[in-house]
């Protein structure tokens, strides 16, 4: 009974939703669990604990209590050794099978501990963990059981590796779980694990994509399309659904860079379909997301080929949509979503031909205290970068020379609270393009000492990327500051100009 309200809470099936009702639900079924396991010591009353376990641990995941999942996935491994300690000596426990299941249950901990450390940036810790599973994936090695948690392992190493940002060796990671997979259609993983390997291709896409590759990006987004549209023909699956119409998104993406604009609103208007779709058939709580996204997506498409119009449209109903299912949520990523609807129809009315300059500064007002309310999004790098240009726009957009002041102040805090949370790659990239922008509207107020300030804080995180995926974007990247430094100098010192 109390293993069906979980099920009930956390599926939202005959009751609303609520993550955190399940989370109570699964405590009180471990806690039977363990009265039964210390009452009998048997392996399969252990089992049923760790089984249970797992469950608690992969429902904090989903409300991002990922301190109280670490205490799980340490609690799961300490009982993993115990009853591999205990019955090592016994000849039944031995047969692989049995000794399997137990060991299964660690590696996994292992790779949710490896995840935890993967979030929080710590990568030699990240790497130990998804070592110590490899090695013990390696240990009960069979053919097929063997083969699929090899390729979760290398698809960890893979995200390592892109998190790192290495991205040729996480493209060695996935070419090594493609070479397992096989390339014949009538594969084993291909006729029954299609789904995975699908989510395996879209990675692949990614890569090639970051590294300006597009011709092979946009292979593998077909090739996971086409799986994933297996599943939706065979089994209904609207996960896949969700999936089709972001891989589409993708492929637009590439039509964007490729300058092929019929293809790319082509393209749009699937991802729009595919997210429609999913939208009717899933019961899943968030399932609006992907929607407002994909209607975001095509106003950005209309907007930047000047039909206001339509952009207006598509603009305007993502903000409705999001407005209505997310308003009060806490979920992240419904928040998030809430405030990019909100934050692009504030740009859409700023730079609009017929512009409404005092309702994008009421929307960049809401989209910026919907932000710093939010902890989580508070202190992501994206979301306190979002924050800077909201500001900015905030102080471009009223005519209170006082609060345009307060506006600025707000700017340079944010600015200086993103380069102390920047420690990744990524965010470095970040504080170099946010820093370009502000040395670029500085310029524009004609206040050079902040200009030059913010112009030498972009060259010196362009120089610390070293990643492999943007070489050329990198190089733009610095070179970009360099012009900016060369304004600054060109009235007041010709050999500096010169220089630059």
């Amino acid at each position: 009974a109390i293993d069906k309200l979980v099920d009930m809470y956390f599926n939202g099936e005959g009751v609303k939703r609520d993550l955190n009702r399940a989370v109570e639900w699964q405590k009180k079924l471990i806690s039977i669990d363990k009265k039964s396991y210390d009452k009998k010591r048997s392996m399969d009353n252990a089992e049923t604990l760790l089984y249970d376990m797992k469950g608690l641990s992969s429902k904090y995941f989903f409300i991002n209590l990922h301190e109280e999942r670490k205490r799980i996935d340490l609690e799961i491994i300490e009982l993993c050794d115990q009853i591999v300690s205990k019955y090592s000596k016994y000849r039944f426990f031995m047969i692989r099978s049995v000794k399997k299941r137990f060991l299964v249950y660690k590696a996994e901990a292992l790779d949710d501990l490896g995840n935890i450390s993967l979030k929080n940036n710590n990568f030699e810790e990240a790497e130990k963990y998804y070592s110590e599973a490899l090695k013990i994936r390696k240990i009960i090695k069979g053919k097929w059981d063997y083969e699929e948690d090899v390729i979760s392992s290398y698809c960890n190493f893979a995200d390592l590796a892109r998190k790192r940002g290495d991205l040729k060796q996480a493209l060695d990671f996935y070419n090594k779980c493609i070479k397992i997979i096989g390339q014949d259609k009538g594969s084993y993983y291909l006729k029954h694990c299609s789904f995975d390997v699908a989510l395996i291709y879209r990675c692949v896409a990614d890569i090639y994509f970051d590294l300006g590759d597009y011709k092979h990006a946009e292979e593998y987004r077909i090739k996971a399309i086409e799986l994933f549209m297996m599943k939706v023909i065979e089994e209904k699956s609207s996960a896949s659904l969700y999936y089709i119409s972001s891989e589409y998104s993708g492929l637009a993406e590439i039509a964007g860079k490729n300058l092929e604009t019929n293809r790319q609103l082509e393209y749009l208007e699937n991802a729009l379909q595919y997210a429609r779709d999913y939208v009717k058939n899933s019961n899943y709580e968030n399932r609006y997301i992907i929607l407002c996204y994909a209607l975001i997506d095509l106003g950005d498409y209309y907007f930047s080929n000047n039909n206001d119009e339509q952009a207006k449209a598509y603009y305007s109903e993502a903000h409705d949509i999001a407005n209505e299912k997310f308003k009060n949520s806490d979920d992240y990523s419904c928040i998030k979503c809430l405030i990019q609807s909100i934050r692009n129809l504030g740009i859409f009315y700023k730079y609009a031909e017929k512009q409404d300059k005092s309702r994008a500064l009421v929307l960049f007002e809401k989209a910026v205290t919907l932000a710093e309310n939010k902890v989580e999004l508070s202190n992501s790098v994206y979301t306190v970068a979002q924050i800077v240009y909201d500001y900015l726009n905030l102080s471009t957009l009223t005519l209170d020379h006082q609060k345009e002041k307060e506006y600025l102040k707000k700017v340079d805090a944010n600015y200086d609270k993103l380069e102390k949370i920047s420690s990744h790659e990524n965010g470095k990239i970040t504080c170099a393009s946010c820093a370009i922008t502000l040395g670029d509207y500085y310029g524009q107020k004609n206040d050079i000492t902040s200009m030059e300030m913010y112009c030498k804080k972009a060259i010196f995180f362009a120089k610390q990327v070293v990643l492999e995926r943007s070489k050329l974007s990198k190089k733009k990247m610095i070179f970009d500051c360099y012009m900016k430094l060369g304004e600054i100098y060109i009235d007041s010192d010709c050999l500096l100009a010169l220089d630059n």
